[in-house]
């Protein structure tokens, strides 16, 4: 069944049409003559139709030479053998063996010349037999384009899936390396803190400890939290995302400050005026910005002066920029920017500035929003917008 269907999608078509075409040979209208050998040829060139739809090339072959000695044997009748000739060169279209195509053409007008030489009055026109052969010859190149578009069409699906399932390896393989890297790594940290706390005898920096492990801990579930929400929400190219903005900044700030009052730290949390809609991507940077500023107030603050955390929004000629500051007391004077926040906040086009006023540290980072210009890591004081905490007659004070 596979050979007769053959192996292209209009091989069935094409060779249920060139069996009905061959079994038009067996009507008795169709036959000139009784004679014996007369029908032999007859039935042999309806057969030789219905072979050229499974080899055109040696069918067409063997009709030229069976056209050549019909018109030998029996030059009074029309030579049967120019119609397999003429849907040999067409079918040959439909392999795009259009070379061949040209050559049995060829020998089609070639057989036609030969047929007026010998047996004029029995030829064929060359206008009829020229129209026969342009209707099978077009038959043959709609089927060839007709496969070829739906080759085309399988290989580029082929093509996508393949693609898919290797996107779908890496996304596997990138999810299993983020939750390894996020738990192994947050395991590490609390086991390393908790070692540190066995030793410690004194009960403040216990208390700090204790404050950078609840906010250890606290990241890695947001981490993992983070992973599992893209996994059922679909992180790929198309998934819909959900709109985020001053609610889900207050609560990631609502639960860093949980986080650090578990160790000890109790931090005010100021509000300004929060974006009402925000990137998920830009509330990431924020959460993460959020989450270094937490831990260094939990690990450099000294003295009994206030912590402070403070979210806003800053607008000025380059676009809105989101205001994160912390604030806290400090036994010496220190001007260093925390390097691994200020890297951060330089990779997302942010500034990230440092000073001490007042035995008070205090850590200001802009993050842009829509609109704003990146600027370029390391970015004077003088090109940022204006410095200083938000407005307090904006400001909404929650004690954490």
């Amino acid at each position: 069944m596979r050979w007769l269907l053959g192996s292209r999608f209009v091989d069935p078509p094409i060779r249920g049409f060139a069996l009905l075409l061959g079994l038009s040979t067996l009507l008795p209208s169709a036959a000139e003559s009784s004679d014996p050998l007369y029908l032999v040829f007859h039935y042999a060139s309806g057969l030789l139709i219905i072979a050229s739809a499974f080899a055109p090339l040696a069918s067409g072959a063997v009709a030229a030479a069976l056209f050549v000695v019909f018109l030998m044997v029996f030059p009074e009748y029309l030579n049967p053998f120019s119609t397999a000739l003429e849907f040999a060169s067409g079918l040959l279209l439909v392999a795009f063996a259009w070379r061949w195509s040209l050559v049995m053409l060829g020998v089609l007008i070639g057989a036609g010349w030969l047929a007026r030489t010998f047996a004029p009055d029995t030829v064929m026109p060359l206008g009829m037999q020229l129209y026969s052969w342009a209707y099978i010859a077009l038959l043959g190149a709609a089927a060839c384009l007709v496969e070829m578009r739906i080759r085309r069409e399988i290989t580029a699906r082929e093509r996508n899936a393949r693609e898919h399932e290797r996107e779908l390896q890496r996304m596997r393989l990138g999810v299993a390396t983020d939750v390894h890297d996020t738990v192994s790594h947050g395991l590490a940290t609390q086991l390393a803190i908790v070692r540190l706390l066995a030793v410690e005898q004194d009960r403040g920096e216990s208390q700090r400890m204790l404050g950078e492990l609840a906010v250890r801990t606290e990241s890695a579930q947001d981490e993992l939290r983070a992973l599992l929400s893209g996994l059922h929400g679909g992180a790929g190219s198309g998934a819909s995302a959900l709109p985020v903005g001053a609610a889900e900044l207050r609560s990631a700030v609502a639960r860093l400050g949980e986080a650090a009052a578990a160790g000890g730290s109790r931090i005010n949390a100021h509000y300004g005026e929060l974006p009402e809609v925000l990137s998920q991507d830009a509330l990431d940077d924020a959460v993460l910005v959020l989450r270094e500023l937490v831990t260094n107030i939990i690990k450099h603050a000294a003295g009994s002066g206030e912590r402070e955390l403070s979210v806003d929004t800053v607008t000025d000629a380059r676009g809105s920029w989101l205001l994160l500051q912390s604030e806290n007391p400090v036994a010496q004077s220190v001007t260093q920017v925390p390097w691994s926040l200020s890297a951060r906040v330089a990779q997302r086009g942010g500034i990230c500035e440092a000073e001490t006023r007042a035995s008070r540290y205090r850590v200001r980072v802009l993050l842009p929003l829509a609109g704003a210009q990146q600027q370029a890591a390391g970015a004077g004081a003088d090109s940022s917008p204006e410095r200083g905490m938000p407005d307090p007659g904006k400001v909404d004070e929650m004690r954490v």
